[in-house]
């Protein structure tokens, strides 16, 4: 069972475990203390144009190299940066897509604050045309030069943003978190709940410690629960990750847009339970995409795909980046055996797939941030006759999600995810006679919106199935109808009668065959119950006669509605509403 933790003494964050997963939220602003001391302030300016260039990373190196504070640009340009003691510094200013600008060395004496204007380049960073097949070699801190090197400084830019906008905490969340159990082959969708955080959080999303993690590894134990650990930008940038993984590249040309990977994967000689994966940039402009990773070195033989997970990222218009998305699948498992009682491996029953993504951003002082499209489900409902079916009620198995087509046919659903889907419809009609309602599967990609039709079948198709165990001859018909009270709610187990003369039905009766109902029947006329939705069905009528049906219950009975039949007609309709009875 799922179990969810709280924020911890302070207002700090502590781990939200569930079935597998680990994820951080936070539940306080963290307010940087204010500071009288040395600084270095100014402003970044386009190489070219002169114009004032906002989230554009400034970092201050001291003389070894080393970074002693960073700050993103401002709207203007502008920035400011401590330095935590006077001495020699310089700058480097990062614009993702563009070629790093370096700027100093210059002196930063006591209580001082240097004045600096950088002039970025305007050389564009272009990862399109890199030798990713002679850069497949796994490479520890790729030195400068190499193509892996390359890709790894753009990467090393978009996830400092990510990070450095996580630890100041600039903006607040609303999100929604999701359970997912998928079929063996990890796509289709066989369940889903949710559930929402609506009041506005700093953090959804934050890994763990990568110390911790370089020690002991991306998975543990709590008691019976298993923890999946997640990397995030912060963990990828950190020495001990550096340390204990080697990079590689690869290549997407025919994704939309097209992407370069920077793969990676625990360096020889590592046991503990590890991740691999790669982060994907786009090619033009070095934009950072997201980050797939897997889980290895867990010890189990699978007849599948283990356990797996993904981070999305999105870059907002001021330069700062935010994880939008983040999921992680788990494999359900079934131990194989031998004949002597020996572990063979193990069985993929099915995944369960936790994760969350953002739905609302909005700044410090509460401007609403623009949402990125998510995926989504829209279509048409049509009748028999290919015409638009309104009022008709649309839902996708396994998940809360549930819509009612307009005048026009038309439905959507918003924010639903990958996968494969099962999108079901009926009409209320068709519900009477026990149709479960048409369907189609729907195969949703990440980013995109899906179109579905889906086509209803004829009442009278459908109440001629219903009867296809007792089918009517040529001279009888199939009477069809609904039981409702005076405001028009379905009553279920009304006594409906259809008679075709002034004979009353025996008390003996006998059972329709196949009928899940007690019908009585003679020469005279029919009767039944009406089902839980109101329904009744009666299959084998004798036309060229007018019927009388009418319904009763306990001291309440219906108008007796008269219905002439002729050996024309399949299917004939009676709506019966039930009075209520005289005070």
């Amino acid at each position: 069972m799922p179990r969810v933790g709280a924020p911890g003494r302070g207002g700090r964050p502590r781990r939200l475990t569930s079935y597998g997963y680990a994820l951080l939220a936070t539940a306080s602003l963290l307010t940087p203390p204010a500071s009288a001391q040395q600084a270095v302030m100014g402003a970044v300016r386009d190489g070219g144009s002169g114009a004032p260039v906002e989230g554009a990373m400034v970092v201050l190196l001291d003389e070894g190299g080393s970074n002693r504070g960073s700050v993103l640009t401002a709207a203007d340009g502008g920035f400011r940066v401590n330095a935590p003691l006077p001495g020699r510094y310089r700058l480097r200013v990062d614009r993702i897509g563009y070629t790093s600008t370096p700027d100093g060395p210059f002196e930063v004496t006591a209580g001082a604050v240097v004045q600096r204007v950088v002039e970025t380049s305007v050389s564009p960073v272009q990862l399109g045309g890199l030798n990713v097949e002679g850069s497949r070699r796994c490479e520890v801190r790729p030195t400068e030069g190499l193509a892996t090197a390359r890709v790894w400084e753009e990467a090393r830019k978009a996830l400092t943003a990510a990070a450095w906008t996580a630890e100041k905490e600039l903006y607040r969340f609303a999100w929604m978190r999701y359970v997912r159990d998928l079929a063996p082959n990890g796509r289709r969708v066989l369940g889903e709940e949710r559930s929402y955080r609506r009041t506005f959080v700093p953090q959804p999303f934050a890994g763990m410690d990568p110390e911790v993690l370089a020690r002991d590894g991306f998975l543990s134990r709590e008691g019976e629960a298993v923890i999946y650990n997640a990397p995030d930008a912060l963990v990828l940038l950190s020495d001990a990750f550096l340390d204990t993984h080697c990079f590689a590249l690869e290549s997407r040309p025919d994704a939309d847009p097209p992407l370069v990977g920077l793969r990676f994967e625990p360096i020889r000689g590592r046991r503990v339970p590890e991740v691999e994966g790669v982060v994907w940039l786009e090619s033009d402009g070095a934009r950072l995409s997201s980050l797939e990773y897997r889980y290895v070195n867990l010890g189990r033989r699978l007849s599948g795909d283990d356990a797996s997970g993904e981070l999305t990222f999105r870059g907002l218009p001021n330069g700062t980046w935010i994880v939008d998305e983040w999921k992680i699948r788990m494999p359900k498992l079934a131990a194989e055996q031998n004949d002597r009682g020996e572990l063979q491996g193990y069985r993929i029953l099915g995944y369960r797939e936790e994760g969350g993504l953002v739905n609302q951003v909005v700044t410090a002082t509460g401007e609403l941030v623009q949402r990125a499209p998510r995926e989504g489900i829209h279509g048409l409902v049509s009748d028999s006759l290919g015409r638009g079916a309104g009022e008709v009620r649309v839902w996708i198995e396994g998940t809360a999600f549930q819509a009612t087509s307009d005048p026009d046919g038309v439905f959507a659903f918003q924010d639903v995810g990958e996968g494969v889907w099962t999108v079901r419809a009926n009409h209320p009609d068709l519900e009477g006679l026990g149709y479960e309602g048409t369907s189609d599967e729907v195969e949703v990609e990440a980013g995109e919106a899906v179109s579905v039709r889906l086509e209803l079948p004829s009442l009278h198709r459908v109440a001629i199935e219903r009867c296809r165990s007792t089918p009517p001859a040529l001279d009888e018909a199939i009477v069809i109808g609904r039981v409702a009270d005076e405001r028009g709610r379905p009553v279920a187990g009304a006594l409906v009668r259809v008679l075709w003369s002034d004979f009353g039905l025996p008390v003996k009766g006998t059972t329709t065959a196949g009928d899940p109902v007690s019908i009585r029947e003679d020469r005279s006329g029919v009767e039944m119950e009406a089902d839980a939705s109101g329904a009744f069905v009666f299959c084998r009528v004798p036309t060229d006669y007018t019927v009388r049906v009418t319904a009763l219950l306990l001291e309440r009975s219906s108008p007796t509605l008269e219905v002439r039949m002729d050996s024309t007609q399949e299917v004939v309709r009676a709506e019966l509403t039930l009075a209520n009875p005289p005070s």
